[in-house]
C-alpha cells in the first residue's frame, strides 16, 4: 500500500487520534455550534502550520472583521500581523462587511502580494478560490482555513448551486496540493448547508455541553479519508497562549 503523506495538525493531541495527521492534500470539514472553537481550530491549524513546521498558510474570512479576528487570536499567541509581514501568512477579507480596499486585483491572473480585501458585490467564489490558489503559489502555501461558508447562503443567489461551488472549490483546493479546513455553523449536529460532510474528506464536529454529566466542549471525528482515526469523543479545552488542545487520548480506531 502506498504510504500516507500525513499534514501535523498542529493541535496538541490531534494527531495521535488522526494515526498521525490529516492526510496531506485533503479538504477537513470542522462543524460546530456557536462557541465550540471552530474558529480557534482552524486557525491554529494555519498558524502552527507556519511557526512550527515551516508551511506558509492562506486564512479566508468570509464573516467576521478581520482586525478583531486577529485580536481574538492573539489571546491564544497568534501573532498573525507579524506572520503576514513575514510572508508567512496571506489574509483574505472577503467578509460581508469588507467595506475597505487594500489592495484589489481586477484580473483572476493577479497575485496578491499581501493581504486584502474584496470589494462589496464582486463575484467572491470563484475570485476566492482563484486567489487561494494564487496567493499560495506565491509565498509557497500548504495550509488554508475558509471561516465559514455559512456566507454561501448570502454570496450564492441560486441555492441549486450550492453543491456544484462546493464540489469545484474543494477539487480546485485539493489539485493545488493545498489541505484545507473550512468551518461551518452547525444545529444539532448537522451543517446549516446539509451537503457539506458527503463532499469533504474529513469532518471534525465539536460539541459544547453546558450541562449534564459531559458538561464542557468535545470534539468527534466522524469522517476521515485514507487514515484509520479514533470514533470515541474526546474533551478539549482552550488554553491561553496556546489554543485548542486534547485533554483525553486512546489509540485510532479503524473508521475509514
Amino acid at each position: 500500500m502506498t504510504e500516507i503523506e500525513r499534514c501535523p495538525s498542529g493541535i496538541p493531541g490531534l494527531d495521535k487520534l488522526l494515526n498521525g495527521g490529516f492526510p496531506r492534500g485533503r479538504t477537513i470539514l470542522v462543524s460546530g455550534n456557536c462557541g465550540t472553537g471552530k474558529t480557534i481550530l482552524a486557525t491554529q491549524f494555519v498558524y502552527n502550520g507556519a511557526a512550527k513546521y515551516g508551511e506558509p498558510g492562506i486564512i479566508v474570512i468570509l464573516e467576521q472583521d478581520p482586525n478583531e479576528f486577529k485580536k481574538d487570536m492573539g489571546v491564544f499567541n497568534f501573532d498573525i500581523q507579524e506572520f503576514e509581514k513575514e510572508g508567512k501568512l496571506i489574509v483574505v477579507n472577503a467578509s460581508l462587511s469588507s467595506i475597505e480596499l487594500q489592495d484589489f486585483f481586477n484580473t483572476r491572473e493577479a497575485v496578491p502580494k499581501s493581504s486584502f480585501s474584496l470589494l462589496p458585490g464582486e463575484d467572491k467564489l470563484d475570485k476566492i478560490t482563484d486567489i487561494i490558489i494564487k496567493a499560495a503559489e506565491k509565498i509557497g502555501a500548504k495550509r488554508v482555513s475558509i471561516d465559514s461558508i455559512a456566507a454561501l447562503d448570502f454570496m450564492l443567489e441560486d441555492k441549486t448551486k450550492v453543491r456544484k461551488t462546493l464540489l469545484n472549490m474543494n477539487y480546485r483546493l485539493k489539485k493545488a496540493g493545498l489541505t484545507t479546513i473550512i468551518v461551518a455553523d452547525a444545529t444539532r449536529g448537522v451543517s446549516t448547508q446539509g451537503i457539506e460532510e458527503f463532499i469533504m474528506d474529513g469532518v471534525i464536529t465539536l460539541h459544547y455541553e453546558t450541562t449534564g454529566a459531559d458538561i464542557g466542549r468535545h470534539m468527534v471525528i466522524g469522517k476521515m479519508r485514507s487514515t484509520a482515526h479514533s470514533e470515541n469523543i474526546h474533551t478539549i479545552r482552550f488554553v491561553k497562549g496556546k489554543g485548542i488542545e486534547i485533554t483525553d487520548l486512546d489509540e485510532p480506531g479503524m473508521g475509514i
